[in-house]
């Protein structure tokens, strides 16, 4: 291992090189306690045992790792403000295959600023063509049309245009500070399953109190229509925008 590949958890004091025959190490001393090498800010753990790092996880880097959420097929979609993972330049939300691969053509350039990532969820349940990753925040998406704290992205990183309730969730009076959606769920059923007064849609929650143009407090359901447009938001709960 090299001494640039490991980490302590205290200051390192003093060092000293010494050669021993073919061999050269480096001695450390300070107040740590413990040693290793670095792992980054999002990680995965080995399901067998929660102490150990699953093998393959790729390196995520220039910033943290806030959320994450399952693929559906033994992958991940990560969240945060990080601007690189697996040596990929990758901005804010990306997504990482079963082997640790970095998916090259889920590309999501539409945040601007310095987004907040706080909630993610993807329809798994449905046919390819139709999975979708939902992705909430404090955050502008901007790509010709603006959408604040919410937006539907198809499997190569765009927005969804058909998940359209006019400017997303209203930031009052500013993204930082309100307005945000915190935590989603994606309805588990399939497309396929039409129930009259129970359609397909998505649950979310946070700090707000419009969803487009109507007022809704805190919680509500975006529910579908035909080819994953929006058809209509119903309830809430909660006071204002605390």
């Amino acid at each position: 291992v090299l001494l640039h590949d490991v980490v302590t958890d205290g200051t390192v004091t003093a060092s000293a090189v010494r050669q021993e025959g073919a061999v050269t190490r480096t001695w450390i001393a300070g107040t740590f306690t413990k040693i290793g090498i670095p792992s980054g800010p999002g990680v995965a753990l080995d399901p067998a045992d929660s102490t150990k790092l699953a093998p393959g996880m790729p390196r995520v880097e220039g910033g943290n790792v806030t959320v994450s959420t399952d693929d559906g097929a033994g992958g991940w979609y990560i969240g945060g403000s990080f601007t690189s993972v697996g040596g990929v330049p990758t901005k804010h939300v990306a997504h990482i295959f079963a082997d640790g691969g970095v998916d090259p053509h889920f590309v999501a350039s539409g945040f601007t600023g310095a987004p907040i990532i706080r909630a993610l969820d993807y329809d798994s349940a449905n046919a390819a063509a139709k999975r979708r990753l939902y992705v909430g925040g404090n955050f502008r998406w901007s790509d010709g049309t603006n959408v604040d704290n919410l937006v539907s992205l198809t499997s190569t990183g765009t927005r969804d245009a058909n998940f359209a309730i006019g400017a997303g969730v209203t930031c009052v009076p500013t993204c930082t500070t309100n307005g945000g959606v915190h935590a989603l769920l994606v309805d588990p059923r399939p497309e396929t399953d039409a129930v009259a007064d129970a359609a397909q849609g998505v649950y979310i929650g946070g700090r707000f109190d419009r969803v487009g143009s109507e007022t809704y407090s805190n919680l509500a359901k975006v529910e579908f229509g035909g080819a994953r447009a929006v058809q209509k938001v119903r309830g809430s709960i909660g006071g204002g925008s605390g």
